[in-house]
This record gives C-alpha cells, sequence and structure tokens, in this order.
C-alpha cells in the first residue's frame, strides 16, 4: 500500500444539508481538488495493477 497526498479544498457550504426532494435544485459550493504530476503517475500506476 502507497500512500499519496490529495488536496481537496471545501467550503461550509460543501456540508450544507440538502432542503429539496429534487437533488437538481441543491445548490452545491465549488471544490478545488489538486494533485501532482507524481501522485497522478502513482495513482495510474496502481489502477493498472
Amino acid at each position: 500500500v502507497e500512500i499519496v497526498e490529495v488536496i481537496l479544498d471545501v467550503g461550509l457550504g460543501t456540508f450544507r444539508p440538502v432542503k429539496t426532494d429534487d437533488i437538481q435544485y441543491h445548490k452545491m459550493h465549488s471544490e478545488h481538488c489538486q494533485i501532482s504530476q507524481h501522485t497522478a503517475q502513482r495513482i495510474n500506476l496502481a489502477k493498472d495493477e
């Protein structure tokens, strides 16, 4: 098992409860994800195994 770093920046809106029956009307805030090239390569190698 190899551990690599993945950064996920979320805001408080990510944890806001869903208050509508139809999920298409639930407004989500944006999230930002960042991984290095090294991390992407390691993930892809693991997926190929």
